[in-house]
Order: C-alpha cells, then sequence, then structure tokens
C-alpha cells in the first residue's frame, strides 16, 4: 500500500503537547505528529512494528522518518536504508526533506522542553486527533530515568529529579496535562483558581488550562492524586462525577492490559511516558456516547450495560488500545475502510499509549521492565482509589 506524500512546507507547530522537547509539528489535517528523533526512538519503533503487535497496539502508529536539513545522497540512501528496514504490511516509512529555515519559521508551542539538536523527526499517527476538545495528561514512568549511555553529570540530575518527586517512590510523576475549561458558560473549578499559578497557564483563547512540568515535580506522595483528580473531574466543562469514574474505570482497564503485555516482553524504557487522553468536552462526550449505543444497538451487539461508566469499559478501552484508534492516519485505505475510520474517529471517547522511546530497547533475556511496571501499577492503584472517593462522594449526595 502506499502512503500520500507528505507536503513539508504545510507543516504546522504542534499545540496541544504537554511535555516533551520543543520543535513538535504536525500537518494541517491535524492526523500527524512531527517530531524530533534519535536513532534509537526510530529502530525501537520499527523493531516493535516487526515483531512486537503486542506493544504496538499501545504505541502511536509509526509512520516513518524526515528531516530538517538537505542532506547527501549517501545520506539520503542511508537514511531510505533504515526507514525501510523493517516494513511490515501496516508499516510503510516514507522520508521527506524539509528546507533547513523551515522549523525557524513555525511558531512555538506553550511546552518549551530543551530542543533535541537533531535533523531527524519522526512521523507518527496524532493522539489528539479524532477529539473535539482532547484532555491530555503525561505521566514520566520509573524511578531511574536514565539508560546506560548516560554520562554521569546526567545520571545526577535526573537522580535527584526523581528524588525529589513522586517518580522516586511511586515510579511514575505528572510530566504535564492540559485540560480543557469549557465554552465559558461554567464557573472555573474554584481549587483550579486557588493553585499556585506559577505552575499553570492558559493557552491563546483560554479555553484549556496547561499545567507544566513544575506542577507535576511540585506534587507529592499525598497530593499525586488530587493532580490526576484535577485532569478526570472538570465540572466548568461538563466532565461531571459520572464521567470521571467512567474513565477512571476505563483507564484503569487499559492500564492493566499494558502491565499484562509489559510483563510478558523484555525491553527498557528510560523517561518512556503513558498518555491518557479524552473527550474533554462534556456535550461531545455525552453524544459520542449516545451514539456508540445506537450503533451497538444496530449491529445486533449486547448494549445492556450499566450506565456510562459500563459502556466505556466495554467500548471505550478496545478502541484505545487495539491500534484501531490511529488507523485515521493511513491515507491508503479503501473507501469502506475510511469510513470505518472516520466512525472510529467521530465517536472516540479516550486513549492510552506509551510515548517517548528516545532511550528504549528490546533486551532478550534480561526479564521485563520493573522501572516502568512499578509506575504503571502505582498509576493503578491511585486511580482505584481515586473511584473509591468520587463513589463515596456519588453516596453521599
Amino acid at each position: 500500500m502506499a502512503l500520500h506524500n507528505i507536503d513539508p512546507t504545510t507543516l504546522i507547530s504542534y499545540t496541544n503537547a504537554v511535555a516533551g522537547h520543543d520543535g513538535t509539528l504536525s500537518d494541517p489535517s491535524g492526523l500527524l505528529f512531527v517530531k524530533p528523533c534519535t536513532a534509537e526512538e526510530i529502530a525501537f519503533y520499527e523493531t516493535a512494528n516487526a515483531s512486537y503487535s503486542d506493544l504496538v497496539a499501545f504505541m502511536p502508529t509509526y509512520m516513518g522518518t524526515l528531516t530538517l536539513s538537505n542532506p547527501t545522497e549517501a545520506e539520503l540512501q542511508a537514511l531510505a536504508s533504515q526507514a525501510n528496514g523493517a516494513q511490515t504490511d501496516n508499516v510503510q516509512p516514507r522520508i521527506q526533506m524539509l528546507p533547513s529555515n523551515h522549523a525557524a519559521a513555525v511558531v512555538g508551542s506553550h511546552i518549551k522542553g530543551k530542543k533535541l539538536v537533531t535533523d531527524q523527526h519522526v512521523v507518527l499517527g496524532n493522539l489528539s486527533s479524532g477529539f473535539a476538545h482532547p484532555n491530555i495528561l503525561d505521566l514520566k514512568l520509573g524511578s531511574r530515568l536514565w539508560d546506560e549511555d548516560a554520562p554521569a553529570a546526567k545520571r545526577a540530575r535526573l537522580d535527584a529529579v526523581s528524588a525529589a518527586s513522586t517518580s522516586s517512590s511511586l515510579g511514575f510523576r505528572i510530566a504535564g496535562m492540559r485540560v480543557w475549561q469549557g465554552a465559558g458558560d461554567l464557573p472555573l473549578k474554584q481549587d483550579v483558581v486557588t493553585r499556585d499559578l506559577a505552575h499553570l497557564q492558559s493557552d491563546e483563547d483560554g479555553s484549556f488550562l496547561v499545567y507544566n512540568k513544575m506542577f507535576g515535580r511540585s506534587l507529592t506522595l499525598d497530593t499525586v492524586s488530587t493532580g490526576i483528580r484535577d485532569f478526570l473531574l472538570v465540572p466548568c466543562a461538563g466532565i461531571q462525577k459520572e464521567h470521571a469514574l467512567a474513565l477512571l474505570s476505563a483507564f484503569e482497564d487499559g492500564l492493566c492490559q499494558l502491565v499484562s503485555v509489559l510483563e510478558n516482553m523484555e525491553t527498557r524504557m528510560y523517561s518512556a511516558s503513558v498518555l491518557l487522553v479524552y473527550e474533554g468536552d462534556g456535550k461531545v462526550f455525552d453524544e459520542k456516547f449516545r451514539r456508540t449505543q445506537e450503533e451497538e444497538q444496530m449491529n445486533g451487539k449486547d448494549s445492556a450495560v450499566d450506565g456510562l461508566e459500563g459502556a466505556i469499559g466495554t467500548n471505550g478501552v478496545n478502541g484505545a488500545v487495539d491500534g484501531t484508534v490511529m488507523e485515521d492516519g493511513e491515507y491508503d485505505q479503501e473507501d469502506d475502510d475510511e469510513g470505518e475510520d472516520e466512525d472510529e474517529d467521530k465517536n472516540r471517547l479516550l486513549t492510552v499509549k506509551l510515548i517517548d522511546f528516545a532511550h528504549a530497547s528490546f533486551v532478550p533475556g534480561q526479564g521485563p521492565d520493573e522501572n516502568v511496571l512499578h509506575g504503571l501499577r502505582s498509576i493503578i492503584k491511585i486511580l482505584g482509589q481515586l473511584q473509591e472517593e468520587l463513589d463515596s462522594d456519588v453516596d453521599r449526595n
């Protein structure tokens, strides 16, 4: 199958980033996510797509690579060889050349991480595509954040970050999040208004609150659940306790599936993250849920589930983690397939994905990645505790 070429001159700044390096881009359609990368990250994507389908279901769709420079013919041939080295039926890497001054002409985003010094970029499916107003939570995994190649100074710096945050105790920390605040017809949550504004900022039109990396680092063992609660309970945007309970159940289910995959896989992923995304507009959320229920009934499937939580628990996570959630990035599907992908897009409620593989590798014979698994298990435990708290609140009301 053949993918349509990217027009590199049309790439624009990606505005939904909540953490990571500066310099991320998207295409005008919003289907693609383009970010600076290392050769190690490309190799991880290609190996995973060639040999580890269970893991690929939890990764962004890999489209290929591009470069921002004008390489020599030898460099171009080397890149082409690398990109085409691990093709499968679902992976068709393509290389595109960008003008060397293109990046400087792109307006920067709110999240200003250190820019990765490289000409290579990886092209992925955009995980925020398909949502009217995506709420995004980036959870950095692991107590140890450096790989074996890291110099002593970097190891010391990252160890200090881990020790001073929940990374050390829980194996994860909030690296950043972005939460829609509604269309202005509902009051802003008072607990957000009174927070330390040094850790928060709004986007250009004031409709999203962006929580920077220092917000996550300021949280403790006792307060980190409050940060996650702020992500999942947003009354000013119509995301009420019923929605939050449904999302908690669905995200917990997806993360448990991910843990099962990683427990049977030998990898090392240092400074990787798990990204949780859901539809942040309560009205759109409810409409997507309604359409999903109607389509289930039309297809003769059993839709006798107990309210919103039951419906997402049976339908939402499957679309989030089985790989179909990113099918929108494949431009070469037949008309019928495209229609199916559009249906998935319009009804998408949430997604659960691993991201950031600059320091990731497959390590046969060395066992599962307990560093990452510790963080995922801690997240699952906290989600369960939040469910109990919200259930208690609902019972009292």
